[in-house]
C-alpha cells in the first residue's frame, strides 16, 4: 500500500514538471519544434517533420544572436579588468566567434588570473540583471512589456549560465593550451609550484559558482517577471488548493457598462414596435432585532416590452450590499417588479418567500423589496411552528 502510494506521488511529482516544462517551452516559443514525436503505431515509434512555428525558429534566431554577442562581452569583460589592474596588453586579436586578448601572464599574481577567469561570465551576469532589471521596471511603471523581449531576455539568460561550458568547448577546439581561458590557473600553477591540480579545482569549482549563481537569478526571473509572472501563476495553480481557485463574484461588472447599457435601452427599438425600458428596484434588508442595521441591494432590470404587452428580460445587474455589481442569467434572474403593487401584497410576498431573505441577509443575494424597515418573518422556531399548523 505505501509503495503504491509513494508511486502515485512520484506520478504526479512527474506530471507536475512535465507540465511546468511545457509552459516554460511555450513561453520561449520551443513548444513546437521542426522535428517533433507523433506517438507509436502498433509499436513502432514514428517520427514525422514539420516546419514548426514562427515563434520556434525566432527563438533560434535569439540564441545564435545572444551567443554571437556574449562570446564578445565575455571578453570585453575581460579586457576591461586587465585595464584596471593596469596589466598591459600587448594585443587583441578578434576572431570570428571570440576575442583573443594576449598579455605577460608569467608576471600576474593568481588572484589577478582568478579575476580574468570570472569576469568573462561574470560580465554576461550582469548584463542579464540589468536586462532583468529594466523588465521588472516596464512592469511596475508601465505595466507592460513585450513578449518578444522577454524572450531575448530568457535566453540571454539561458546563455550566461551556461557561458562556462561554451567557454570550455570553445578552448578545447582551438587546442591553445597557452592562452586559453581554462588553461589560466593550470600554466600559473603548473609554472609557479610545479603541479596544474590546483589550478585545474579552482577553475571547476569557480564555473560551478558562477553557473549556480546565475541558475538562482534566472530562476527568480522565469518565476517572478517573466512574461509578467506567469510561471508564477502555474505554480500556483499546481500547488494550490481548491478554495485558492474560488472566485465568490466571478461574474462582476464595472458601474460604467450598466450606465452605458441603460443609454442604449432607452434608444433602441424593435422592428415590431418593441422598446427597451429600464428598471431600478431597491431591496432593504432589516434586523428583526437590530434597528439599526440595514443592507440595501440595487437591482436594475433592462426588459423589451412589446407592443401587446409582455414583458422579457433582455439584462439585469444586481449591486450587491458589498458594493460589487454581478450580471445574472437565466433562471437566478429577479422577476420583473409591478411598480403599483400594494402594501397588501407586499406583506404576503414577504411572509411566503421568508427563508429566501434570510439567505438574503447572510450575504447570499437579493429577494424581496421593501418600502419601509420593518421586522419580517416569526421571531422564533416557536413562532414559526405555530403559523405552519394554522395553515394547516
Amino acid at each position: 500500500m505505501a509503495f503504491r502510494l509513494g508511486l502515485t506521488g512520484c506520478s504526479q511529482g512527474n506530471n507536475k514538471l512535465q507540465y511546468v516544462l511545457r509552459s516554460l517551452a511555450k513561453d520561449l516559443g520551443l513548444h513546437r519544434h521542426p522535428l517533433f514525436y507523433r506517438g507509436s503505431v502498433w509499436g513502432t515509434w514514428r517520427w514525422e517533420y514539420d516546419y514548426g512555428s514562427k515563434e520556434y525558429w525566432l527563438t533560434v534566431v535569439y540564441f545564435l544572436f545572444a551567443w554571437f554577442i556574449q562570446a564578445y562581452c565575455h571578453y570585453v569583460g575581460q579586457y576591461a579588468f586587465l585595464q584596471t589592474q593596469g596589466v598591459p596588453i600587448s594585443d587583441v586579436v578578434i576572431k570570428g566567434y571570440m576575442l583573443d586578448i594576449k598579455y605577460q601572464a608569467d608576471v600576474l599574481r593568481a588572484e589577478v588570473e582568478l579575476g580574468v577567469l570570472l569576469f568573462g561570465p561574470g560580465t554576461n551576469m550582469i548584463m542579464f540583471c540589468a536586462f532583468m532589471g529594466i523588465a521588472a521596471f516596464s512592469y511596475w511603471w508601465l505595466d507592460a512589456f513585450t513578449e518578444q523581449g522577454c524572450r531575448l531576455i530568457s535566453v540571454w539568460g539561458i546563455l550566461a549560465m551556461l557561458d562556462p561550458v561554451s567557454t570550455t568547448i570553445v578552448n578545447l577546439l582551438e587546442k591553445d593550451t597557452t592562452n586559453g581561458d581554462i588553461y589560466k590557473l593550470y600554466n600559473k600553477f603548473l609554472l609557479e609550484e610545479g603541479s596544474g591540480v590546483t589550478g585545474i579545482f579552482l577553475t571547476v569549482t569557480s564555473y560551478a559558482i558562477v553557473m549556480c549563481f546565475q541558475a538562482i537569478v534566472l530562476f527568480y526571473y522565469l518565476l517572478r517577471i517573466h512574461m509578467n509572472g506567469h510561471m508564477q501563476d502555474v505554480y500556483a495553480r499546481l500547488h494550490g488548493s481548491e478554495f485558492c481557485f474560488f472566485v465568490p463574484n466571478d461574474g462582476e461588472i464595472s458601474w460604467k457598462e450598466v450606465q452605458y447599457e441603460c443609454r442604449r435601452a432607452t434608444g433602441w427599438r424593435g422592428e415590431n414596435g418593441e422598446l427597451k425600458k429600464v428598471q431600478v428596484v431597491d431591496y432593504l434588508h432589516c434586523d428583526r432585532y437590530d434597528g439599526n442595521w440595514k443592507q440595501k441591494t440595487t437591482v436594475t432590470t433592462i426588459y423589451i416590452k412589446s407592443r401587446n404587452g409582455t414583458q422579457e428580460i433582455h439584462r439585469q445587474f444586481v449591486r450587491l450590499p458589498q458594493g460589487c455589481i454581478m450580471e445574472r442569467f437565466g433562471a437566478e434572474q429577479e422577476q420583473i417588479s409591478d411598480v403599483k403593487t400594494n402594501e397588501r401584497n407586499t406583506r404576503r410576498h414577504s411572509a411566503a418567500v421568508h427563508g429566501v431573505l434570510l439567505d438574503a441577509i447572510a450575504g447570499a443575494g437579493l429577494r424581496q423589496r421593501h418600502n419601509e424597515s420593518r421586522a419580517i418573518g416569526p421571531a422564533n422556531l416557536e413562532e414559526f411552528s405555530e403559523k405552519a399548523q394554522m395553515q394547516h
